[in-house]
């Protein structure tokens, strides 16, 4: 099966009901089920905030990842304050187009049509996100932090393989706030996940990945 990525500014946003199909499919249960009139008025501040990836063969959406440009006061809301999750509550003012002093962003949300689970599809976003952060950057957009909430042990795991740290829990709901900055920022960058053990041996991403291919 093969793959081929879309980013935000390659669409428009009808391209958003695509996305909030699989949102209704993997959020149901949990609640976090936006609105896509919400989805819309955020994406208008800057689309620079997908990254999507296609099967190429059916067409069909595996999965995406949408990482917001936070204003100054949201990303110490969503740090810092706010005792429950931020989400699609999170209003357009909030955002602020990407700019070339700096970017604090705040991945709103990761998910994976259950279709494409046991496939490269999500190594394959995972790996092309980081490819667009570095060259968001190298266009003159630097990326200073990255935070994010986990709603899940997988979502847990996975962004502790991916450098962030855990900055605290939310007193509100349980979920725990995630940042990931500084060297550690540095080293997702560079796609140098953490080790993870599986069975009786230790297997860096990178090892995975060349077992896959």
């Amino acid at each position: 099966m093969n793959f081929k990525l879309q980013y935000g500014e390659d669409f428009d946003e009808n391209y958003l009901k695509r996305i909030m199909e699989i949102d209704e499919i993997v959020y149901a249960e949990d609640g976090y089920v936006g609105e896509l009139k919400n989805m819309v008025a955020r994406y208008l501040v800057d689309p620079r905030q997908f990254v999507c990836i296609e099967d190429t063969e059916s067409g069909r959406l595996a999965g995406y990842i949408n990482f917001i440009p936070c204003t100054k006061a949201l990303y110490e809301d969503i740090r810092y304050q706010s005792e429950h999750i931020r989400d699609d509550d999170i209003r357009p003012q909030e955002l602020e187009p990407l700019k070339q002093t700096g970017n604090d962003l705040f991945i709103i949300s990761i998910a994976l049509h259950p279709d494409f689970k046991d496939t490269d599809a999500i190594k394959d976003l995972s790996n092309g996100w980081i490819d667009y952060l570095n060259r968001l950057e190298t266009s003159g957009y630097p990326i200073t932090s990255i935070t994010a909430t986990a709603v899940s042990p997988d979502g847990r795991k996975a962004l502790h393989r991916m450098q962030f740290e855990q900055e605290r829990i939310l007193r509100e709901d349980g979920n725990i706030v995630y940042v990931c900055e500084e060297q550690n920022l540095q080293k997702l960058k560079k796609k140098e996940y953490r080790y993870a053990v599986y069975s009786k041996y230790l297997i860096s991403q990178s090892d995975l990945d060349r077992i896959a291919s």
